[in-house]
C-alpha cells in the first residue's frame, strides 16, 4: 500500500510544491490533499472553523501536522475503505483535467475515514497568467457543524479557495488551488478566481440537491 505523506497548506513555498508534482494525478492526490489537510472533528462538532483558516485532520497525526493518506485505485475501493460512494462532481473547471483520483485517511479511534477526490490541473491551460485550479473534495459521513454553510474562504494567504457544506449525508470540503503562487496575501485572490470558485461551488451544491 502507497502512503503519502502530507503537510498542512499555510505556507505559500509548500503551496508550491503542489503544482511541481502536477505531472501525475497521484502526485496531485497527495499534495493537493496535503495542501488542504482539515480536521474533520471541526467540520462536523458545533464550534465553527478559526475565519481565514484551514481546517486539519482529527484522523491520523504524524507531527509537525503531517497527515497521511492512501492513494485508492478507484471508486469501489474508496466505497469499501470508507462506507460509503465517492462523491465525484459531474464537471469540473475548464482548466482542470476531468478524470478524478481517489485517496482515504486510515481509520480514526471509531473507525471512520475520510475521503478525498481530486483532480489535476490541466496542461497548457492558462487565463489570466494562471493556471488549474485543482480541485481537491474532501468527505465524510456526519452532520455539519455551525458555519459549514458553503461561504467561500481564502485557504491561509494563497491562491487558493474553500467551502464546506453539506451533500446528502456528507460533508463536502470543496479545494480549488491555482498556479502561480507568487502572491500572498488578500491580493492573491483575483476576480477571476473568486467568481470561477463561486459558481463551481454552486454548480456542486445543486448536485447535492
Amino acid at each position: 500500500m502507497v502512503i503519502r505523506v502530507l503537510s498542512q497548506p499555510n505556507h505559500p513555498a509548500r503551496l508550491a510544491a503542489i503544482f511541481l508534482g502536477a505531472l501525475a494525478i497521484l502526485a496531485i492526490v497527495a499534495s493537493a490533499a496535503y495542501a488542504g489537510a482539515w480536521v474533520w472533528s471541526d467540520i462536523t462538532a458545533d464550534p465553527a472553523p478559526a475565519p481565514g483558516g484551514v481546517i486539519g485532520s482529527a484522523d491520523v497525526e504524524t507531527g509537525d501536522g503531517l497527515v497521511v493518506l492512501t492513494p485508492v485505485e478507484d471508486a469501489a475501493a474508496f466505497e469499501e475503505r470508507t462506507g460509503f460512494a465517492p462523491f465525484v462532481p459531474e464537471r469540473v473547471p475548464e482548466g482542470t483535467e476531468p478524470m478524478p483520483s481517489f485517496a482515504v485517511t486510515p481509520p480514526n479511534e471509531e473507525g471512520e475515514r475520510i475521503g478525498r477526490v481530486a483532480f489535476s490541473a490541466r496542461r497548457g491551460y492558462e487565463r489570466e497568467g494562471l493556471s488549474g485550479p485543482v480541485v481537491v473534495i474532501s468527505q465524510g459521513k456526519g452532520a455539519p457543524g455551525d458555519g459549514v454553510n458553503g461561504a467561500l474562504r481564502q485557504i491561509g494567504d494563497g491562491r487558493a479557495l474553500a467551502s464546506a457544506f453539506p451533500c446528502g449525508d456528507l460533508v463536502l470540503d470543496v479545494q480549488l488551488y491555482f498556479s502561480p503562487d507568487d502572491v500572498s496575501g488578500p491580493a492573491a485572490i483575483t476576480p477571476y478566481m473568486r467568481e470561477l470558485a463561486e459558481d463551481y461551488v454552486r454548480g456542486i451544491m445543486r448536485d447535492c440537491a
